[in-house]
């Protein structure tokens, strides 16, 4: 079998196993959607499945309720596999917790309104939720000691969601910090993002509006200006978080 055949045979398997998921996410039998993940190969295998199938009924089915109950369920099974390995295999526990806090990550980002999705609905619940998985997402990628990137992502969800809550000092501290994680890796597309959602943040606190708008438009203007890697597709994102808390 060819490595590419073989990848095929691997997203099949996964995609069936999603939409096995989905079935019994939709007939709210999550025990039993838990106990048949459990079946699927060892604790870091049925963590990665979480994250996938987490993936595929957020992107491919638009079903964040699923998507929600499925990504905590994993989060769950994970933190739980990674204690009972934590003194017989750490490097596997680190593994686990690693699956955990992306699953939560991942939870925050589906979960923030502002990407303006289409066909996501986003419910107070819903946001709530997705606010401790982004403090959770903080704070396993901060035991974990992550990589800078893992960090700047964790805190940014963190700055978004206090965004969404409309918590403005919250956002900057989250935003502020997740600037300095970037601009102290070198990471010029996450600083200059970091620099556009602290600039959102002050005009949607209207306080210093002015001040807000200028640093927006000069994150924008140097995400093009200094050709940083998709950065038209960051302005864009920066361009529909505005219209989402600054001009509803």
């Amino acid at each position: 079998m060819t490595i590419y055949n073989l990848l095929l045979l691997l997203i099949l398997q996964t995609d069936l196993l999603a939409v096995q998921m989905h079935r019994l996410l939709r007939a709210g039998d999550a025990y039993n959607a838990g106990l048949a993940m459990d079946s699927y190969g060892d604790p870091k295998t049925i963590s990665n499945n979480y994250i996938q199938v987490s993936n595929y009924l957020y992107w491919t089915a638009s079903d964040l309720p699923s998507c929600i109950t499925f990504s905590q369920l994993g989060i769950d099974t994970s933190l739980a596999n990674a204690r009972q390995v934590q003194s017989s295999n750490p490097p596997l526990a680190a593994a686990l917790q690693q699956s955990a806090a992306t699953l939560a990550y991942n939870l925050a980002s589906f979960t923030w309104p502002g990407w303006g999705e289409p066909g996501i609905e986003i419910t107070p619940a819903d946001l709530a939720k997705g606010f401790m998985a982004a403090e959770m997402a903080v704070q396993l990628r901060t035991q974990l000691n992550a990589e800078p990137q893992g960090m700047f992502d964790a805190n940014w969800a963190l700055g978004a969601h206090e965004l969404a809550r409309g918590r403005y000092r919250e956002a900057r501290a989250a935003f502020e910090k997740s600037l300095l994680i970037a601009s102290g890796a070198g990471l010029r597309g996450s600083t200059l993002l970091a620099r556009g959602y602290i600039g959102i943040t002050k005009a949607a606190a209207k306080s210093d509006a002015d001040q807000g708008e200028a640093e927006l438009k000069e994150a924008k203007d140097a995400l093009i200006a200094q050709g940083i890697e998709d950065g038209q597709s960051l302005v864009s994102q920066l361009d529909t978080a505005y219209r989402v808390f600054v001009n509803r």
